[in-house]
């Protein structure tokens, strides 16, 4: 078995640390990319789906009137 020391361990672990410190940074940014590029979609397609929505309550009143 090769022992390391405990400074040996203490660098191993700190780097371990800082790569999974980095993985989740990275995940983070993509998540985050990820959900701006979902609302931009989503606000395309409100402004379209709007026009409709409001198109057939403006019938309605028309309608009633």
């Amino acid at each position: 078995p090769n022992f390391l020391t405990k400074r040996e361990r203490e660098t191993a672990a700190l780097q371990r640390r800082q790569e999974e410190a980095e993985a989740i940074r990275q995940r983070n940014e993509e998540l985050l990319k990820k959900h701006d590029t979902f609302n931009k979609e989503a606000e395309r397609t409100a402004v379209k789906d709007d026009g409709g929505r409001d198109r057939h309550r403006h019938e309605e009143d028309d309608q009633i009137d």
